[in-house]
């Protein structure tokens, strides 16, 4: 698979036609787990973007939601002007960072992550790899709770209650992005700002 300059990335990024920001309660490759209803009524909102640089598209002012409760919110979708769907993020979505298996089969759910600012507790999202598939039984756009941090190291686990380490059937690499999500109990609103589309760690 080729590997796209900065330039190129730049020149792809800012072909997309991004008009409107949605909320999701789950993650979806084609739009849906979209909130709905309440009182003010939940709706898509209007949003533009500062023109490419370095790879990265940023979001200029802010945004605010009417929440409708009880509710979830996880990702961040992305509209053309159209309404044709482009793709989400997760909520607090910060920097991808690469990760790669440990040992399988003596340290289960250890991954090596250079650099990373991980801590106890936090949720992260899985994202594969141009080239390398994400470990078994990972998938993409799959949450797992950090249980344990150290230097350039952190282990995997299912669970926030007991933190039991994923059991890898095989090895394998892929990128973690940092997930925050809120559990609305009521009407509420949902204010975003600084919101990037960052390009530069793919392919």
């Amino acid at each position: 698979m080729p590997i796209l300059s900065l330039t190129e990335k730049d020149l792809l990024l800012s072909s997309v036609d991004i008009a409107f920001l949605s909320l999701h309660s789950e993650y979806s490759s084609g739009g849906g787990f979209e909130l709905v209803g309440g009182t003010p009524a939940y709706a898509r909102q209007p949003v533009v973007f500062t023109s490419v640089v370095s790879g990265q598209l940023i979001m200029v002012g802010s945004v605010t939601f009417d929440v409708p409760g009880p509710a979830t919110v996880a990702w961040i979708g992305f509209w053309s002007a159209a309404g044709s769907f482009r793709g989400m993020q997760p909520v607090g979505g910060d920097a991808l960072k690469i990760f790669t298996t440990v040992d399988v089969t003596n340290t289960p759910g250890v991954v090596a992550v250079p650099n990373h600012d991980y801590i106890v507790g936090d949720r992260v999202i899985m994202w594969a790899s141009a080239d390398i598939a994400l470990p078994q039984p990972l998938f993409e756009a799959g949450t797992l709770i950090v249980g344990t941090v150290a230097v350039d190291q952190l282990t995997l686990t299912y669970s926030d209650i007991g933190f039991t380490p994923v059991t890898f059937g095989f090895g394998g690499a892929g990128f973690l992005q940092r997930i925050l999500s809120t559990d609305y109990v009521v009407q509420s609103t949902f204010a975003l700002s600084g919101l990037t589309i960052d390009a530069r760690m793919a392919a």
